[in-house]
């Protein structure tokens, strides 16, 4: 919001008067414009290298494939070790008391 200072005949009038840009839709289109010209950027680049636009398409789905997958791998990775760590736990435990 912005103030403005009005000086009226009579006494000092102060009015808040809302900003017209609202600042969230104008980060919006600020942002659609960056996204299209990385688009843009990354698209010449990917011709420039030879590559179709359904080569790029399969090699983004490959990419995101594949970054699933090393997720889930680094997920069960650690469930295994959280299960061996209470494993070991265990077993210092029963010696201690064996």
């Amino acid at each position: 919001m912005r103030c403005f200072f009005h000086a009226p005949t009579t006494g000092i009038n102060w009015r808040r008067a809302e900003n017209k840009n609202n600042s969230a839709s104008g980060y919006g289109v600020l942002l659609s414009k960056n996204q299209h010209r990385e688009s843009t950027i990354l698209e010449g680049y990917f011709k420039q290298l030879g590559m179709s636009g359904e080569e790029l398409q399969t090699a983004v789905q490959d990419f995101k494939t594949k970054r699933a997958t090393q997720a889930k791998e680094k997920e069960t990775s650690y469930q295994n070790a959280q299960q061996e760590i209470v494993r070991l736990k265990a077993q210092v435990l029963y010696c201690i008391v064996s």
